[in-house]
């Protein structure tokens, strides 16, 4: 009996560690370009099409596992006060591209690893103009997502979660003040 399960227990060993192979990419810096570069292959073809709805939305739809819970929350909370409102509540850009009109083009300049976190900054480029913004990815449950993403205006700074958290803020003052 002992002959005939080894040979199945190196078969089943030797999987194990084809698969472990066959992703080398895990927690390192290739890792967390290629999640990137793989989201972004993706979601550029699709923020080029007109949709009914954000670019954005679709993705946290189609692909929620790509994003830290924390992020997905907000951005999901803004999506939906923004479909019952008749004026801008939230946001009113692309989050993922920072921009209103997406271009067809984009590159991961730099990947800057920091433990389980990597910043990597995309560059968007157009005919009129380069856009750049730093995805802030995590790695966890043996898997990468995006923690956030930030954006730079000549000297001016902001994150994501710091602006949908103000407009929530906002939405809930607003909200206070009706009742």
């Amino acid at each position: 009996m002992s002959v005939i399960l080894a040979p199945i227990l190196i078969f089943a060993a030797s999987g194990l560690s084809q698969n472990r192979s066959a992703t080398p990419a895990g927690n390192t810096e290739q890792g967390c370009r290629k999640f990137v570069q793989d989201f972004y292959d993706w979601y550029v073809p699709v923020a080029l099409q007109h949709h009914n709805e954000p670019a954005s939305n679709i993705a946290l739809r189609m692909k929620p596992s790509a994003f830290d819970p924390k992020l997905l929350r907000l951005l999901r909370r803004d999506f939906e006060a923004q479909s019952h409102a008749s004026e801008i509540v939230g946001l009113d850009f692309d989050p993922f591209l920072d921009t209103q009109d997406p271009s067809e083009r984009l590159t991961i300049q730099k990947v800057e690893k920091n433990g389980a976190d990597c910043l990597v900054s995309v560059h968007s480029l157009s005919p009129d103009e380069v856009r750049e913004l730093v995805a802030e990815v995590k790695f966890s449950d043996g898997r990468w997502r995006f923690a956030n993403f930030h954006y730079s205006e000549g000297k001016k700074r902001w994150n994501l979660i710091k602006e949908l958290n103000a407009w929530e803020a906002d939405r809930q003052a607003v909200n206070n003040k009706r009742r």
